[in-house]
């Protein structure tokens, strides 16, 4: 995992933010923290166990009670909230807020998807979306270009986007995820050196290995 070193201006602590005596560590305020490689959410350390995507918000768990609740007290603190933006995205937005209004009142934090907007080009756009939400209480972290190595996105966009958005919001992560494979014939493993020209445009860089095929149980 690349990880960056970025300083960070104060701001008031999401409710995933637990007191110390419950055992959360409170750190300088940063992005990540360099001795844990965990994320730093309002000078709080943060171990991200998130959900890609989780249950909808309003979402029923088996017993009939509230699906985010249920997660969060299994040990869950991110939920994916991944929109494919468009180029008027006001009811994207707004769609948007609430559900990070929500997963803040559950005590859970949003890891919010850039894609398109993160590699396209269209600055206006990722504007209006970063400046909407900075302050939500419910935010954790952005989601660069999603597989950025294996879907050929411009490095230099990718890069450009980042320091957008760390410009506009100095306080939440940045996130970019890649593809486990960077070949579309032969599948061939993604290395270092494929995923290097990315590790300017991210704060921290990870693979989506998933153990489970969706739908399947352990």
């Amino acid at each position: 995992m690349g990880l960056r070193r970025h300083r960070a201006r104060p701001r008031r602590q999401p409710r995933i933010a637990r007191s110390k005596s419950e055992g959360v560590v409170i750190v300088p305020t940063g992005l990540v923290d360099p001795s844990t490689g965990c994320l730093v959410i309002g000078g709080v350390r943060v171990f991200p166990v998130t959900l890609s995507n989780g249950p909808p918000v309003g979402g029923r768990a088996p017993d009939g009670g509230d699906a985010w609740a249920e997660v969060a007290k299994g040990g869950v603190t991110f939920l994916r909230f991944y929109t494919t933006w468009v180029a008027e995205p006001a009811a994207q937005i707004a769609t948007l807020v609430a559900n990070l209004n929500a997963a803040d009142s559950h005590g859970l934090a949003g890891w919010v998807g850039l894609d398109p907007v993160d590699y396209n080009g269209n600055v206006a756009v990722l504007e209006q979306i970063v400046n909407a939400v900075k302050d939500n209480p419910g935010l954790g972290a952005w989601k660069g270009a999603d597989e950025p190595a294996w879907n050929s996105r411009p490095p230099v966009e990718v890069e450009n986007a980042y320091h957008i958005v760390r410009e506009l919001d100095p306080n939440h992560p940045l996130v970019l995820i890649q593809a486990p494979v960077v070949d579309t014939e032969e599948f061939l493993p993604a290395t270092a050196p494929n995923v290097a020209p990315y590790t300017q445009g991210t704060d921290v860089h990870g693979f989506d290995i998933y153990p489970l095929p969706p739908g399947k149980k352990p």
